[in-house]
């Protein structure tokens, strides 16, 4: 066999290992969670938060992998990644600055609240989010 024909092979070969083994299999159609949910219940170590209906805090994926929402008065951006086993990280990378007394310990209880998801459940237009020991920490619904 010619030296070009089996570098050809070889490439053809790794590339063909590559496909089988890339790990794009176990992403999940982000289009799944994509939209705006809202906050029914937030679940702290020191409380269980449920906002009043004037209340809006959300959280908006969309299929850049991006993560948008509300804390109520400020907003907040950031990315996420999620896989077939129902793994989820969001990381906050920017938050609005506005000074909002009110609702400072909701916001701030909110904001925390994304470092220890670990862990989703999507279906009947609810999202459910938990934390590295499978505890329920956020319910969201979609709008």
């Amino acid at each position: 066999m010619k030296p070009a024909a089996l570098y050809y092979l070889s490439a053809l070969l790794l590339k063909a290992v590559i496909a089988c083994s890339s790990p794009t299999d176990s992403i999940i159609d982000e289009d799944l969670l994509s939209g705006v949910w809202k906050v029914d219940t937030l679940i702290t170590p020191e409380v269980k938060i449920v906002p009043e209906p004037d209340t809006l805090m959300t959280i908006r994926f969309n299929s850049a992998m991006e993560v948008r929402g509300s804390l109520s008065c400020n907003q907040y951006e950031g990315n996420y990644e999620v896989n077939k086993n129902g793994s989820i990280s969001i990381t906050i990378t920017a938050i609005t600055a506005m000074a909002c007394p009110q609702w400072r310990i909701l916001e701030y209880s909110f904001a925390n609240t994304h470092e220890n998801v670990t862990a989703y459940n999507l279906g009947d237009n609810r999202l459910n989010l938990f934390d590295a020991i499978s505890r329920y920490i956020v319910n969201l619904s979609g709008e």
